[in-house]
């Protein structure tokens, strides 16, 4: 078997499940189309499983006419529909729409349609404008009997939101016709009771054998909005529905590799590799890393893992936040797991519960408004007396920890990224055993050497690995992306993909603007429209819903929770937006943030780096040059010098003064530069004796950012390169053991700062935040009056403050888990000072630059 076919081989597995989720996307449809009952005059009731067995909900007049039928039908999103099942619904309806003439009928689905499903509904939208032809011909070709008229009254809707979506639709429809509520809270609350009891009518009713008790009339549903209890019915947060929720997570199945992270100060023998195991501590938990790094997959895991352990994790992402509403929030996070009718108090009740831990996914995403008010409600949580353990994810560690108070004691992890034996256990996992560890071996080295550093991102990996299944060959990141998204184009029927990517990149090129990378649908037709136009103007031919249309059909473009779209991953609106900037549709950022740092390495991987781009990249984002310079390739010219210079305005602190910098061409002809040279400038053909053989020698045909970038490697490694500090003695006793373990924790708190001082760099604000906690605490154990004191085992952490006014702690009643990392006073006698704050602030370094740089 080729490797291919058992990557791409896949089991179909028909099960209780697909019926169960059949039935609830049926149920929340059907809620739906009962509540446009009160949007049309002529609508008196509408019937749930008609009689006729043909649809599923038919909506109906006071004369009894039939107005409108609906059939519902849920799809996996690994299928599409196409022309033989769509031919054989609309034969259905075909056969009884004659004895309804004004009637309309409509085929919903959550699901996607293929290339010739969409001929369908291309040749339905024809035949409603009285061309009925292409349908015709189809059916003749299908030898199916279909009546003309009666098909010009039937339309398909695909990629219709399914079971949540639709639920929080109905909240949104019940919240606006409800009368003399007294504010928001109210609102919610019996919004979230009358969803509840027109779900109960329709699965209660949907049942009954007699067809004129499946209805739900108009007068009903206005009778329940009208329903205005002084005390509205509650669900009250109980250890029994804690148990319900627990049960629902260990009945879903994480992912078949599992990914681990670490703190990111603790060093290599941190004994932490889940964040569940963190979150068990008073401690905030902050959880960061680049798009892609799996940090997503990680709060997943953690969810399942933890709910066999019976702790519930509720996992909800910041998109979903409205400001001053954190209960409405984590009551979102409670129905995501399974819908219960979780609603505002529900969630206030649960963040009183310190044996749950609230995780928010994607706070550093959202723009700063929401994220202040988060921070306001989080800062009231956390001062409570009785409180859930609470995460916090996303992008940007410095963010997430601005949310905090500063009193507050964090914990920094990240994703561990892939090594090469992760990925071949991905792949072997990925094959079910088909492939072996050898053929592994080989296809792992090949996307590593396409990808470099981006081979650590799971996706990505993921995503070079399906590319080589297809033979679509090994390419850096942004060719990954683009190659996936026309394996997608081709999957769904669609051509001139370079048109629907950069009208969808002028899209979230825009967002981008407003650091955000999500919207609610109705902006996001107003950007589909704006980039449309914009596309027409240039003298494309595009419309909006071709544009939302591949958007969804692709699987690009996806629906969740509370109306919010978004890409199917955050990096693909990042590389669909470099497309925007690519094509000169959308305006690079002005001054760019660290939210722009993967659109801005899309850019570079797509076009490579000229001028203006490594002007942007040195002035604000500095500890970008290392990997935006590696995509520079420009033609060599005298100028060079000059922007190598200005380059390095930029990146050198004011009082270092710019060494000298001399290009010039060896007898062989390369470009080579010289820097603590003789001589300074564009020199042309020399020697090395000429230009200074003291200085430092490199090959500089890249560009001058490539130069500059190097200059500011060597500078830093200089400022980092201290002296060796000398080790201690070894303590006699106890006290001086303790005295010594002080002074190491007093001195590195020095330390890291004054390295900080001596590199005064562009950017060294950015880098303070990244470094993290760097105050060490001890846990002192073994024999106090012991002879040997260096082999006393000691545990440590690093903390931003001390909890307490001891940096050396005898006991504790904390868990084990509470400290990060554990050795022997020995280690510490013989660990050098200024190495540890070194390696500290060079790792800072480093995940600012999102590679091994230093």
């Amino acid at each position: 078997m080729s490797f291919s076919e058992a990557w791409c081989q896949n089991g179909v597995e028909m099960s209780g499940v697909d019926a169960a989720a059949g039935f609830a996307f049926q149920h929340a449809r059907a809620a739906v189309m009962a509540l446009d009952l009160l949007h049309n005059a002529d609508a008196d009731y509408l019937r749930v499983e008609a009689a006729n067995d043909i649809v599923d909900a038919e909506m109906i007049s006071s004369s009894g006419a039939l107005l409108r039928a609906a059939q519902f039908k849920r799809r996996d999103v690994n299928y599409t529909w196409g022309e033989a099942e769509l031919v054989a619904e609309l034969v259905r309806w075909s056969a009884i729409a004659g004895n309804h003439p004004g009637s309309t009928y409509e085929f919903v689905t959550d699901g996607r349609l293929g290339p010739t499903g969409r001929k369908i509904r291309e040749a339905l939208d024809a035949a409603r404008q009285g061309d009925a032809t292409l349908i015709t011909e189809i059916a003749t070709r299908k030898n199916a009997t279909i009546e003309p008229t009666a098909i010009a009254r039937a339309s398909i809707a695909a990629d219709t939101p399914g079971f949540t979506e639709s639920i929080t639709y109905c909240l949104k429809q019940i919240e606006a016709h409800l009368p003399n509520v007294s504010g928001s809270v109210e609102a919610e609350e019996r919004s979230t009771q009358a969803v509840l009891e027109l779900l109960f009518w329709i699965v209660g009713r949907s049942g009954d054998p007699d067809p004129s008790k499946r209805t739900i009339s108009k007068a009903e549903i206005l009778r329940l909005l009208e329903s205005n209890f002084e005390y509205v019915r509650t669900l009250t947060w109980s250890q029994a529905l804690k148990r319900q929720l627990l049960d629902s997570v260990v009945r879903t199945t994480p992912g078949s590799f599992e990914l681990t992270c670490r703190p990111t100060a603790s060093g290599p023998d941190s004994d932490w590799n889940f964040i569940e195991n963190a979150t068990r501590r008073n401690d905030v938990v902050l959880l960061s890393g680049p798009t892609g790094t799996g940090k997503s997959t990680v709060l997943s895991q953690a969810q399942s893992r933890a709910a066999t352990q019976g702790e519930l994790l509720i996992a909800v992402n910041a998109e979903d936040y409205v400001e001053n509403r954190l209960g409405s929030l984590v009551a979102h996070g409670l129905n995501s797991i399974e819908f219960v009718g979780a609603y505002s108090a529900t969630g206030i009740e649960a963040l009183k519960d310190p044996t749950v831990t609230l995780i928010i996914d994607g706070v550093s995403e959202i723009p700063k408004q929401p994220r202040d008010a988060l921070g306001e409600d989080l800062r009231q949580l956390l001062a409570t007396d009785s409180h859930v353990s609470v995460a916090l994810a996303g992008r940007d560690a410095i963010a997430l920890r601005a949310v905090l108070p500063r009193g507050v004691s964090v914990i920094h992890m990240q994703p561990v990224p892939l090594n090469r034996t992760a990925r071949k256990k991905i792949l072997v996992n990925g094959t079910s055993g088909r492939i072996d560890s050898s053929f592994a071996n080989q296809l792992a080295a090949r996307v590593e050497r396409a990808l470099r550093s981006a081979a650590d991102n799971p996706q990505l990996f993921l995503m070079g690995i399906r590319m080589l299944s297809q033979g679509l060959g090994d390419t850096d990141p942004a060719m990954m992306y683009s190659n996936h998204l026309r394996a997608l184009a081709d999957d769904n029927g669609y051509t001139e993909i370079s048109i629907y990517e950069a009208g969808l990149g002028l899209a979230f090129a825009n967002l981008a603007t407003t650091h955000r990378r999500y919207c609610d649908s109705f902006e996001w037709n107003q950007q589909l429209s704006a980039a449309a136009n914009n596309l027409n103007d240039a003298g494309h031919s595009i419309t909006t819903g071709e544009l939302r249309e591949f958007g969804f059909e692709s699987g690009l473009i996806v629906r969740s929770g509370r109306d919010t779209i978004r890409s199917l991953h955050d990096s693909f609106a990042d590389y669909l937006a470099a497309i925007a900037y690519k094509r000169r549709l959308a305006a690079l950022p002005p001054s760019p943030k660290s939210d722009d740092t993967a659109r801005l390495k899309f850019l570079a991987e797509l076009t490579g780096v000229d001028a203006s781009l490594a002007e942007l990249v040195s002035v604000y984002l500095p500890f970008l040059c290392p990997s935006i310079s590696q995509y520079e390739s420009r033609d060599p010219e005298p100028g060079w010098h000059d922007e190598t210079c200005r380059h390095l305005s930029h990146l050198l602190p004011n009082r270092t003064a710019r060494p000298r910098i001399a290009y010039w061409t060896d007898t062989t002809g390369r470009l080579l530069a010289t820097v603590g040279g003789n001589v300074d400038g564009w020199i042309g053909p020399s020697t090395i004796d000429d230009v200074g053989a003291d200085g430092r020698t490199f090959l500089a045909s890249n560009g001058p950012l490539t130069t500059a970038t190097n200059v500011y490697k060597l500078e830093l490694s200089r400022v980092l390169d201290r002296e060796k500090s000398p080790n201690s003695p070894v303590p006699p006793t106890d006290s001086v053991t303790i005295d010594m373990l002080t002074s190491y924790s007093d001195d590195l708190l020095q330390a890291v700062p004054d390295i900080l001082h001596r590199v005064g760099f562009s950017g060294t604000e950015d880098l303070l935040r990244a470094i993290g906690p760097y105050r060490i605490q001890f846990l002192l154990g073994g024999d106090p009056s012991s002879s040997d004191q260096r082999s006393r085992p000691v545990r440590y952490r690093y903390l931003d403050h001390l909890p307490n006014a001891s940096i050396v702690l005898g006991e504790s009643d904390e868990p084990g888990d509470a400290w990060s990392g554990s050795a022997r006073v020995d280690s510490f006698l013989r660990r050098d000072l200024n190495d540890s704050a070194r390696a500290i602030v060079t790792e800072a370094i480093n995940s600012l630059a999102e590679m091994k740089w230093l």
